[in-house]
C-alpha cells in the first residue's frame, strides 16, 4: 500500500513539474521536483528498497511525460541512487548542511550523466549548459530553505532539511 502510494505521488508531482513549474522557468530552466523528492525520500528512507523504487518510477514518469528519450532519465536516477548510497557509505552528513550538500550534488550530477548515458546509448546528444545547472541549483535551494521554514520541525527533520 505504501508503494502505491509513492507511484501515486510521484505522478502528481510528475504532473505539477509539468503543468505547473513549466510556466515558473528563470532563463528556461524550471524546477526538477522528481528529482528533488526522490532525494527527499532517499535521505528520509532507511528502506533501500522504497528508495530504488522510488527512483525507478519518479524517472519511469519523468520518461514518459516530460522527456522524449525513453529510459533516460530513469537510468539516470537510479545512477544517481547510486552513487548517493556510495557516498553516504563514505560520507556521513547529516542535518540541512548535508541536505544541502546532497541537494547540490544531485544536481551538479544529474545533467551530464544524463549526457553520458545518452551518448553511451546512442540516443540524440543533450545541450549541458553550466549556466543553466547553477539557476536550477539556486533555485532548488531556495525551494528547500524554504520548505524547512515552512515544514513542521519534527517532518523537517525526518526529510534531514
Amino acid at each position: 500500500m505504501r508503494k502505491l502510494i509513492l507511484v501515486i505521488l510521484l505522478y502528481l508531482l510528475t504532473l505539477i513539474q509539468i503543468g505547473f513549474c513549466s510556466h515558473f522557468k528563470i532563463d528556461g530552466v524550471g524546477l526538477n521536483i522528481v528529482l528533488l523528492a526522490v532525494l527527499l525520500i532517499a535521505l528520509s528512507q532507511k528502506n533501500y528498497l522504497v528508495v530504488w523504487w522510488s527512483a525507478f518510477w519518479g524517472g519511469l514518469f519523468l520518461d514518459l511525460f516530460y522527456y522524449r528519450q525513453l529510459g533516460l532519465a530513469t537510468l539516470t536516477l537510479l545512477v544517481l541512487i547510486g552513487l548517493f548510497y556510495l557516498w553516504r557509505r563514505f560520507f556521513i552528513l547529516k542535518g540541512m548542511a548535508g541536505g544541502l550538500v546532497y541537494l547540490t550534488l544531485f544536481n551538479l550530477l544529474y545533467e551530464p550523466i544524463r549526457g553520458g548515458l545518452s551518448l553511451v546509448l546512442g540516443m540524440t546528444p543533450i545541450n549541458i549548459s553550466l549556466y543553466s545547472m547553477a539557476i536550477q541549483i539556486l533555485c532548488h535551494l531556495i525551494l528547500v530553505i524554504g520548505l524547512r521554514l515552512i515544514l513542521p520541525t519534527k517532518l523537517s527533520r525526518r526529510f534531514a532539511i
